[in-house]
């Protein structure tokens, strides 16, 4: 029996290599704006929009099908008191998506992620967001994220992004987020 697994592995990984698997590299920038618990609770009530821009490797294991494994640096204002009243990008959004081209031009994807708040604990003053008191409301630690989206390609290389992402923070709020936007892929390694 094991020779015949042996023998016929060749032939199942025979229409892989047929349809030539691709490794290509994305560069991001986007626009966010802040929906949910992020614009009613967490962010500046005055600047609910923010920015986010990062880095992607996407493998195309067969036409039509991806596979994109990303990281970005998220960046809104939080209110004052939350201890994320900066505009710096320092929060980290990363995870893994499936990639499933719908026609030429447009890609639907979704997957899961992580999201990696950053607080400067010494300006957080609402109780909403403290552990003072056995509160235990600091939004430490990684938390779980899914995003779904549509990319449309605009020209060579250039593709515009539209999605959404919703994650927790804390055990009081889920925050979530649109973001719009415009990715460059290159690269294009064939195996």
């Amino acid at each position: 029996m094991k020779r015949l697994m042996y023998a016929l592995l060749p032939l199942l990984a025979t229409p892989l290599m047929a349809q030539q698997p691709s490794l290509d590299f994305e560069g991001n920038l986007g626009v966010v704006q802040a929906f949910g618990d992020l614009k009613d609770n967490m962010a500046d009530k005055d600047n609910i929009a923010g920015y986010t821009f990062g880095v992607a490797a996407r493998f195309q294991s067969r036409p039509g099908l991806g596979h994109r494994v990303f990281i970005n640096a998220l960046a809104i204002r939080g209110k004052e008191g939350t201890g994320m009243d900066t505009y710096s990008p320092k929060h980290l959004n990363a995870g893994y998506d499936i990639c499933l081209d719908t026609t030429e031009n447009l890609t639907v994807f979704g997957g899961l992620g992580i999201v990696k708040w950053s607080q400067d604990t010494a300006s957080i003053t609402l109780p909403d967001f403290s552990d003072e008191n056995d509160l235990n409301n600091r939004g430490k630690g990684t938390k779980v994220a899914g995003r779904i989206g549509l990319e449309y390609k605009l020209g060579k290389g250039f593709a515009g992004q539209v999605a959404y992402t919703q994650t927790e923070f804390n055990k009081k709020f889920n925050p979530s987020w649109f973001t719009v936007g415009v990715s460059y892929r290159f690269g294009g390694i064939k195996f």
